[in-house]
């Protein structure tokens, strides 16, 4: 049976996936053959860039409160049961000024690291408008786990 062809994947079910995906470079219990080198006496830095492009429930996503002290909304609970919940930073309400008047994702989902603007092309002639912050901090903490860097996109 062809599961991909005999029923929609529901969208929750996508979204626990993801979170799933999102999860799995913390959970070092799965990665035991990469030993760690000898002078690291504390698990490697993460970091993680997450983007909601089609939009979100702001009250279910959106922390409540400043500082510290916010209270997590239900959406960002499972990184508050990791115990990342001090390391959180929500941004909202980004904009590229440089995207203005061009719809669709096209223009801004392939320079949302970066804030560069994308002209429709293929190949070399994309350029999004320099190296994207994820990369920097790949290049900084990267050399720490076995992939400096992880993409993982669903538009």
């Amino acid at each position: 049976m062809n599961l991909a062809l005999s029923k929609p994947l529901p969208r929750r079910s996508m979204l626990r996936g993801l979170g799933a995906a999102l999860a799995l470079p913390w959970f070092e219990s799965m990665n035991r053959a990469i030993a760690k080198p000898a002078s690291l006496n504390r698990p490697p830095l993460r970091c993680a860039f997450l983007f909601a492009p089609n939009g979100t429930i702001p009250a279910e996503w959106n922390p409540q409160g400043d500082g510290e002290r916010y209270e997590t909304p239900p959406m960002l609970k499972p990184f508050e049961k990791l115990g990342l919940k001090e390391d959180l930073i929500v941004l909202e309400n980004l904009w590229n000024k440089r995207t203005r008047g061009r719809n669709g994702h096209w223009p801004k989902v392939p320079a949302w690291l970066s804030g560069g603007y994308v002209e429709r092309g293929v190949g070399s002639e994309l350029d999004t408008g320099g190296t994207s912050v994820d990369q920097v901090m790949a290049r900084h903490i990267g050399h720490q786990t076995a992939l400096p860097s992880f993409e993982l996109g669903i538009d």
